[in-house]
C-alpha cells in the first residue's frame, strides 16, 4: 500500500472512502500499515496535513468546482454537527488525516484499525452522504 501525502487526487469529490484524523503522522502511517496486512486490495490512502492539506479536504467544496460544492452541501445538510468544519480545524491545528478507499461493508473494520491507532472524528463518506462511526 502506498501512502500518497498531500495529493489532490480527487478534483470533484472523493466518495467511497472512510476519513481519520490523527495526533501525528507515525499514528497514521501505523494504521496504514496494519490496514495494508489487513485489507491487500488497498492499493494506496492519502495522507493529508498543513495547509495543503486543508486545501484539499476543502471543507466547503468551493476550491474543488460546483459538483464539488454541491455535494459538500449535501453532506453538511446530512450531518447534525458539522463534522466537516470540526476535521478541517484538526487539520488547521497541525493534526493529520487519512483518507482511505472502501467498500461500506469494510467501514467498520478499517474504523477500528484507525481507532486502534489513535484514529478520531471517523466518518465514510458516500456518493452523496457522510455517515460518522463512533469510535469503540
Amino acid at each position: 500500500m502506498k501512502i500518497k501525502v498531500n495529493e489532490d487526487r480527487n478534483p470533484s469529490f472523493p466518495f467511497d472512502q472512510l476519513i481519520a484524523v490523527f495526533d501525528t503522522e507515525e499514528q497514521a502511517r501505523a494504521a496504514a500499515d496494519q490496514l495494508a496486512g489487513q485489507f491487500p486490495d488497498i492499493e494506496d490512502v492519502d495522507m493529508l496535513s498543513g495547509p495543503e492539506g486543508v486545501r484539499i479536504f476543502d471543507a466547503t467544496g468551493n476550491a474543488h468546482g460546483s459538483r464539488a460544492h454541491l455535494v459538500r452541501g449535501l453532506q453538511h445538510a446530512g450531518s447534525g454537527v458539522n463534522e466537516l468544519y470540526l476535521v478541517d480545524e484538526a487539520l488547521r491545528g497541525g493534526r493529520v488525516m487519512l483518507r482511505v478507499p472502501c467498500k461500506p461493508s469494510d467501514a467498520i473494520a478499517i474504523a477500528d484499525v484507525a481507532t486502534a491507532h489513535g484514529g478520531e472524528m471517523i466518518a465514510w463518506f458516500g456518493r452523496h452522504s457522510m455517515i460518522n462511526i463512533p469510535s469503540a
